[in-house]
C-alpha cells in the first residue's frame, strides 16, 4: 500500500488510489469526497493518475461509500463502510472480504473505528455498536438520534469516541469499560440569543486536540467552537465563519488554529486564541467542501469535496501544491455524465448562434432601407 498516498471512497461505491511526488510523506485516506482523520508516516510516489483498487458492480445509494480506517497497525488493510452498513475489508493483492452489520434499511451507516480488534460503528440513527467477525454484536447502545459525526481520539486513547448531531450535543464516551459505554462529557447549550431564542444544536464535525482536554466543533450554523471537558460544558471560545454550514474541520499544526470549509466552498485558517480571527482563506475550490485534513508532519492541508478534485495547500503560504481531477481515472460513469451535460450545451450554443445572425441581417437591411 506504500505505492499509493491517498486513497479515495466514492458515491459510486470505489476505492480509488492516487500516488504523486510532491514534497509529501504521508498517507491519509478519502471518503466519499471525504478526507478521513488517520494520516501516518509514508512513502511517496508519483503515479500521476487515480486508480480504481475495486470493482462496483451496483450504483445506487446503498452503495455509496460513507466511511474508512485502516484495520491493522502496518496500514495495509483497509476498512471501508457503506450506506446500507456492510464493511468491506480491503487487502492488497487478496480478494476483498465483505462484512454485514444487522441492516436496519431505514438506518445509514456513518461512521467506523478499530478498538482492540472490534469494530466500532455509529448509524444516523444513534446506533452505536461494538462488534467483530467471529462473536458478532458484543455491544450496541444508543447515542441520541440525527447524529452527523462520531470521532475518535488518539490511538493511546482509542477507547474515547465522542458523537453530535442536530439537536444532539456533543457527547464524549468511554468504550474501555466491560459493561455499557460511559458517558464522560455532555455539552450544554449555549445562552439564548439577543432576542431570548434558543440557539439550536447542529453539530457537523468534530476534532479532538491531541494531547489535552480540548475539543472543536462545527456547527451548520456557521459557527465554530472550543470545548474544555475539565473546565465547563459550554464552549469557553466562538467564532463565527461566513454564513453557511461548516461541514468540516481540521487542527493544523499549531493546536489552536483550525482550517475549515463549508457548503459554499470557502475553505480558511482560524486562530481561535483570545476572540478568534481569520487568518487567511485558500482560493480554488468550487462547491461544497466535503473534509479538510491537515497533515501533523508537514505544514500542508488537502482538501476534497464536490467539483471532484483533490487540492493540496500550504497551509501559511496559502500556495497550492497539487491539483489533482479524480475524473483522470478509469471510470466511464463520470465521463458519461460529462456528455450528457455537454450536449444539451452545445445545441442551445448553435440556436443562439443562428438567432444573433437573423437578429442582425434585420438590423442591416432596415438600415439600408432607411439611408435610401
Amino acid at each position: 500500500m506504500a505505492e499509493y498516498n491517498i486513497y479515495v471512497g466514492t458515491e459510486t461505491g470505489y476505492l480509488k488510489a492516487l500516488g504523486f511526488d510532491i514534497l509529501i510523506i504521508w498517507n491519509m485516506i478519502v471518503v466519499t469526497n471525504r478526507l478521513h482523520n488517520l494520516i501516518e508516516p509514508g512513502v511517496s510516489a508519483s503515479t500521476g493518475l487515480w486508480r480504481n483498487l475495486n470493482s462496483s458492480t451496483k450504483i445506487d445509494n446503498s452503495h455509496v461509500v460513507k466511511c474508512m480506517c485502516w484495520n491493522n497497525c502496518d496500514k495495509s488493510e483497509i476498512c471501508i463502510g457503506y450506506a446500507n452498513q456492510e464493511v468491506l475489508i480491503y487487502k492488497e493483492n487478496e480478494k476483498p472480504e465483505f462484512l454485514s452489520l444487522c441492516k436496519d434499511e431505514s438506518d445509514t451507516l456513518i461512521s467506523i473505528s478499530k478498538f482492540d480488534d472490534n469494530f466500532v460503528t455509529c448509524t444516523e440513527a444513534g446506533k452505536l455498536q461494538i462488534w467483530n467477525n467471529c462473536n458478532g454484536v458484543k455491544l450496541e447502545t444508543s447515542v441520541g438520534a440525527n447524529v452527523n459525526v462520531m470521532k475518535q481520539k488518539c490511538r493511546e486513547e482509542a477507547h474515547i469516541f465522542a458523537t453530535g448531531g442536530k439537536e444532539n450535543e456533543l457527547k464524549i464516551w468511554d468504550l474501555a469499560g466491560q459493561g455499557q459505554p460511559t458517558i464522560l462529557f455532555t455539552a450544554k447549550n449555549v445562552k439564548n440569543d439577543w432576542l431570548d431564542l434558543r440557539v439550536p444544536v447542529y453539530i457537523c464535525d468534530v476534532e479532538f486536540v491531541p494531547d489535552s482536554n480540548l475539543i472543536f466543533t462545527s456547527t451548520g450554523l456557521h459557527q465554530v467552537r472550543l470545548y474544555d471537558t475539565k473546565c465547563q460544558r459550554r464552549p469557553i471560545a466562538e467564532m463565527l465563519f461566513e454564513d453557511t454550514p461548516i461541514t468540516t474541520i481540521s487542527i493544523a499544526n499549531s493546536n489552536k488554529q483550525i482550517v475549515v470549509g463549508n457548503t459554499r466552498g470557502v475553505m480558511g485558517l482560524l486562530d481561535m486564541r483570545g476572540k478568534g480571527h481569520l487568518v487567511h482563506k485558500f482560493k480554488g475550490a468550487n462547491g461544497a467542501i466535503k473534509q479538510v485534513l491537515c497533515s501533523p508532519q508537514q505544514n500542508i492541508v488537502a482538501s476534497c469535496g464536490l467539483d471532484r478534485f483533490l487540492r493540496i495547500h500550504d497551509i501559511q503560504s496559502k500556495v497550492l501544491l497539487h491539483k489533482e481531477d479524480k475524473t483522470t481515472a478509469d471510470n466511464d460513469i463520470w465521463a458519461k455524465m460529462e456528455v450528457v451535460k455537454t450536449r444539451p450545451q452545445e445545441q442551445t450554443s448553435c440556436k443562439k448562434g443562428k438567432k444573433l445572425e437573423q437578429v442582425n441581417q434585420f438590423k442591416n437591411t432596415r438600415k439600408r432601407k432607411l439611408s435610401e
